[in-house]
């Protein structure tokens, strides 16, 4: 059983808080934030501890951490995060949920995350400190860079390059052969058939309220 520490202790450190606590391969032993982030000295009955004063406590051949942050600034902070644990001399743990299936020619780098159901297909590569969500495919031969957020039920279809630091958010398709740029946004169910240029957000249209209520459109079309 590996030593976890959680970087963070908002939203994204709670869930994985809940996969990691009830994983038997995992033992949380605490989360540590930056100390102006520390409202509360515990989260699940554990210690919350500084940032700055971590390598005191815990040294880094004492324990592995898993960043628990989220995609804020297109994900500038978990690249700065896990830039700061690596010079702070910790490894970053590889999380790979017992239910996903990676593909042993497959190439995971260090830091990511891959979440419930999701499927990593032959000769797919992603790089480090990326997130892949429950139920997600990135198809064969399909490269995803370093510090890449892929939102649940997202499809990478084969030979399409993702580049760094790009958000792609719930339920989106990337059709093949595809190459996104640095730090673009890809809407949740957008359908992308087209390279894209650094730095664009690319977004599907919203869905309509329609002029019936519930009740006459059940009569009419149900």
């Amino acid at each position: 059983m590996k030593d976890i520490i959680i970087i963070g202790n908002s939203l994204g450190a709670e869930i994985l808080y809940g996969y990691l606590s009830a994983d038997s391969r995992y033992n949380v032993v605490g989360f540590a934030v930056d100390a102006q982030y520390i409202a509360e000295q515990s989260l699940f009955d554990l210690n919350i501890f500084s940032l700055e004063t971590l390598v005191d406590k815990f040294p880094p051949n004492s324990v592995s951490v898993v960043l628990g942050v989220g995609y804020s600034g297109v994900n500038a902070n978990r690249a700065e995060l896990y830039n700061r644990v690596k010079e702070m001399g910790y490894s970053v743990e590889t999380y790979i949920h017992p239910t996903a299936t990676v593909m042993p020619s497959a190439s995971i780098g260090e830091g990511v995350v891959v979440l419930a159901s999701s499927v990593i297909e032959p000769f797919a590569q992603i790089g480090n400190n990326s997130f892949v969500w429950c139920n997600c495919t990135v198809a064969h031969h399909a490269k995803i860079g370093d510090h890449v957020w892929i939102a649940s039920n997202t499809v990478i279809s084969g030979q399409t390059e993702v580049a760094n630091g790009t958000f792609i958010g719930v339920g989106a398709v990337i059709s093949n052969k595809v190459h996104i740029a640095e730090k673009n946004i890809i809407g949740g169910s957008a359908f992308l058939t087209r390279d894209t240029k650094i730095n664009e957000v690319w977004l599907a249209r919203s869905s309509e309220k329609h002029r019936f209520d519930a009740e006459n459109y059940a009569k009419y079309f149900l």
